[in-house]
C-alpha cells in the first residue's frame, strides 16, 4: 500500500505553504508459502509487516498566520502637565513576523510480526517503531525589551523509539467463550535539539 499527500496550509507564507508526505506499508504472509506447510499444525499463520511514512503538522496554536506582523490596539491614560487625564487609543506591534516558518514533519518506521498458534487460540503481536520529528512548531522566548509576544517558529527536533507486545488467548468451554489479553509497551523520547 502506498499513499502520497501534498498538503497546503494558509498558516505559512508562499514558498513554505506546501508539503509532500508519502507513506508505504508492506506485508508478507509467510504462512501462505508452500515451505510453511509442515508447521501448520502448530502455527496457524505468520505475517511480517513493515511501514514507513511522513506526517505533517501545521497546528501552531493561537498564533495564526505567524508570517504576518500583528498590531495590538488598546486604551492608554496620559497625564498632562496641568494634572488632567486624557484617555486615548494606542497601537503597538504585538507579534513578530516569522516568514520562513513551515510544516512540522514526523517520519515514522515500524516493523511488526503477527503469529497465531493452535488454530488462532493463541495470538502474538510484536511491533518495534522509531520516529523523528523535525522543525517542531514551538513558541520561543525573546527578550522582553523587544516588546513582542513570543513568536512561533520551527524550533526543535525530537526522536522516539519503542516497542509493543500483545499476547492473547481466546478459547471456548462448552457454550462459554472467554479471552485474555496481555499488553506490554515501552518507549523513550529524547529532545535532540531545541532552539532558545
Amino acid at each position: 500500500e502506498v499513499n502520497m499527500g501534498y498538503n497546503g496550509s494558509e498558516n505559512f507564507a508562499k514558498g513554505y505553504r506546501w508539503g509532500f508526505f508519502p507513506s508505504i506499508a508492506l506485508g508478507y504472509n509467510i504462512s501462505e508459502e508452500s515451505f510453511f506447510e509442515p508447521l501448520r499444525k502448530v502455527i496457524t499463520s505468520m505475517k511480517l509487516r513493515g511501514s514507513w511514512g511522513m506526517l505533517g503538522n501545521e497546528r501552531i496554536g493561537s498564533n495564526y498566520f505567524p508570517y504576518i506582523a500583528l498590531m495590538s490596539f488598546g486604551n492608554s491614560l496620559f497625564y498632562m502637565a496641568d494634572g488632567s487625564v486624557v484617555s486615548d487609543k494606542t497601537a503597538r506591534p504585538a507579534v513578530l513576523a516569522v516568514e520562513d516558518i513551515t510544516w512540522e514533519t514526523t517520519t515514522s518506521t515500524d516493523l511488526g510480526l503477527d503469529v497465531n498458534f493452535l488454530n488462532n487460540r493463541l495470538q502474538f503481536h510484536f511491533d518495534y517503531y522509531w520516529k523523528e520529528t523535525k522543525d517542531m512548531l514551538l513558541n520561543i522566548e525573546i527578550p522582553y525589551f523587544m516588546g513582542y509576544n513570543n513568536p512561533s517558529t520551527n524550533a526543535g527536533k525530537m526522536s522516539t523509539h519503542g516497542y509493543d507486545i500483545e499476547v492473547a488467548w481466546n478459547d471456548q468451554i462448552g457454550d462459554f467463550k472467554y479471552g485474555v489479553n496481555v499488553n506490554f509497551s515501552d518507549f523513550l523520547s529524547k529532545i535532540d535539539y531545541m532552539n532558545d
